[in-house]
């Protein structure tokens, strides 16, 4: 049982298990401190809105990054298939 809940929606997880929910809950937990941030006057109106912006620009880094370690991480994991130890 529990006072509150935080849903993240992140989905049902293929392939890795967790690694979705567990950037979601990083975000989720980010958010949040965001928003206490702004709330507490600990942060400036401009600094919170960068960070956003910078969060929203996150998903196209993380697929630019995936794009170009695809070739690579696949040549490596067919060398470890091809292993004999």
């Amino acid at each position: 049982e529990c006072d509150a809940v935080l849903y993240t929606r992140a989905g049902p997880e293929i392939g890795v298990a967790s690694t979705k929910t567990f950037l979601a809950q990083i975000t989720a937990n980010y958010l949040v401190g965001l928003a206490l941030a702004q709330a507490r006057g600990t942060k400036y109106p401009d600094e919170v809105a960068r960070e956003y912006h910078d969060l929203e620009a996150m998903p196209e880094l993380i697929s630019r990054v995936l794009a170009t370690v695809a070739d690579p991480v696949k040549q490596l994991a067919n060398q470890f298939a091809a292993s004999q130890t």
